[in-house]
């Protein structure tokens, strides 16, 4: 084994010399050749690259080696062939993601991955590694996704450990400003076919492995994710702003990631259910700093305790947490025509996990996640009146949907036996918290849905108030008119309207 490493490092060297530092401007690389060469094409064929792609394919065929002589001689030549996949010379960078993709289909075909040798994992790494790569172009950006998916078609079983590196690599997809990638083409919206690229999450999220699915779980959210959030084809104004590439709609990649997140929270729901869990790898990357003014908060009212009472150190909390809290971020963030979309699903969720993991961690989702998202959206604004022009429907309608859903917390959890009624109160206090920032918006259009929501949460839920449940109220609606009467203090009048909407909504 130390000699073969030793001749590879060589073979590489040889071969990074070659091609970076041996090449004329034409791109003839006759000087940099052994021996005499007839034609382009042989010059070509002659590289150092590949007798080095040739000598890993040898390496993985001789089944006499053991797997650590393929580790060794895999990390030697990896990170070269990442280094040719990025080389201006298109004939240089389709070959070496052709020996990637060779060796890769390779070992999967062959060898059987061993428990908790993750080695399939470094076998996928150099395509994330070219995908994140500033020097990567379209064209090998779409040798790999298409590599990608051939693979998932042929092996997808025995991908295991590699999902992970595979999905971080199809975060960096990005589509072209001038034409629509063929594996981005899809008219999920119209019912028929969605994208290729989706049928690797297919069969991702078909898998019969539970481990495998709780190693690559983050990364397979943050993934669809990116297909929510927009793949950059385009440079957003300002946070939220819609812009149509011609002859494509964003949403047909949109909607089923939605559909596939939505897949992973039943699946997480039924993994939450087993007596025995695996491990979730990954986790902890979905862990919530809180603020230090939430954390005094949070621990006086229990919300320490919530997640306490339903983690089991698997993981698999702080995962469910991750894809709720990408969610909720990516409504106020994502562009525009994604908006009603992902409300829906989020809404749907939300709702979900009221019976698995049950109501204290559904509260949790509604007080650390819903509502302070909420808020930083209605403070986008900065006072630009302009801004609501295009984005009051929207928040409009994502405000209606979170009254509605404490509202409804509130009427099926304030009397039961679950012990909940301070985070029952601490999610009204937010709320009404939210809803006076709307009153006091400078924005006609917010300000009569800020009122409009109060007057909604107390008449539906006020007969079941407890007497701290009417303080908070009391004091908000306090608060509402302090900020509405405000202008009146000064000798200006322009929010007085938004005060006799109160006056109207304590009339009701």
């Amino acid at each position: 084994m130390v000699g073969l490493v030793g001749f590879l490092q060589q073979l590489r060297k040889a071969s990074q010399s070659q091609l970076f530092n041996s090449i004329t401007e034409t791109g003839d690389y006759s000087l940099a050749m052994p021996g005499d060469a007839k034609s382009t094409l042989d010059r070509r064929s002659a590289l150092h690259l590949f007798r080095l792609g040739e000598a890993m394919l040898r390496i993985i065929r001789n089944k006499n080696r053991p797997l650590l002589h393929m580790m060794r001689a895999w990390s030697v030549v990896a990170p070269h062939l990442v280094e040719a996949a990025c080389h201006k010379d298109r004939h240089v960078s389709q070959k070496a993601v052709s020996f990637i993709h060779d060796v890769l289909t390779e070992v999967l075909t062959s060898w059987a991955e061993l428990l908790h040798f993750h080695f399939n994992e470094a076998l996928f790494r150099p395509f994330e590694h070219i995908m994140q790569l500033e020097l990567c172009d379209e064209d090998v950006q779409d040798q790999v996704v298409t590599s990608i998916g051939e693979l998932v078609e042929m092996c997808s079983p025995q991908i295991l450990s590699g999902w992970r590196p595979l999905f971080s690599a199809l975060r960096t997809v990005h589509s072209s400003k001038t034409d629509t990638k063929d594996y981005l083409l899809g008219e999920y919206s119209m019912g028929k076919s969605q994208a290729p690229v989706f049928d690797v999450f297919e069969a991702f999220i078909n898998t019969d492995n539970i481990q495998v699915f709780a190693n690559a779980a983050t990364d397979y959210i943050m993934c669809l994710m990116k297909f929510v959030k927009g793949l950059g084809e385009v440079d957003y104004k300002e946070i939220g702003d819609c812009i149509h590439v011609s002859g494509f709609s964003s949403t047909d990649l949109c909607v089923p990631a939605l559909d596939y997140l939505h897949r992973c929270s039943q699946l997480l729901a039924k993994i939450y259910k087993m007596p025995s869990k695996p491990v979730f790898l990954g986790a902890r990357l979905a862990s919530l700093p809180m603020r230090p003014q939430e954390r005094s908060i949070s621990s006086e009212d229990g919300i320490d305790c919530v997640l306490q009472e339903f983690d089991d150190d698997t993981g698999l909390i702080q995962v469910w947490i991750l894809l709720l809290e990408q969610l909720t971020a990516a409504v106020s963030n994502c562009p525009r025509q994604h908006q009603p979309p992902t409300l829906e699903l989020l809404f749907t969720l939300l709702r979900e996990v009221t019976a698995v993991p049950g109501p204290g961690f559904a509260i949790f989702a509604v007080i650390q996640l819903l509502l302070p998202v909420m808020l930083l959206w209605l403070q986008r604004s900065h006072g630009d009146h302009s801004y609501w022009d295009v984005a009051a429907a929207n928040f409009k309608h994502a405000i209606g949907l979170s009254c509605e859903l404490v509202v409804e917390h509130v009427n099926s959890f304030i009397h039961s036996d679950i012990g909940c009624e301070s985070l029952i109160n601490l999610m009204l206090k937010d709320l009404f918290k939210l809803l006076v920032v709307c009153v006091s918006e400078p924005a006609e259009t917010i300000s009569r849905v800020g009122c409009s929501c109060i007057r909604y949460v107390l008449v539906t839920v006020g007969p079941v108030f407890t007497e701290e449940m009417w303080r908070l109220a009391c004091c908000a609606l306090q608060d509402a008119f302090s900020a509405t009467l405000e202008p009146v203090k000064v000798q200006e009048s322009t929010q007085i309207p938004g005060c006799l909407r109160l006056q109207g909504c304590i009339n009701s």
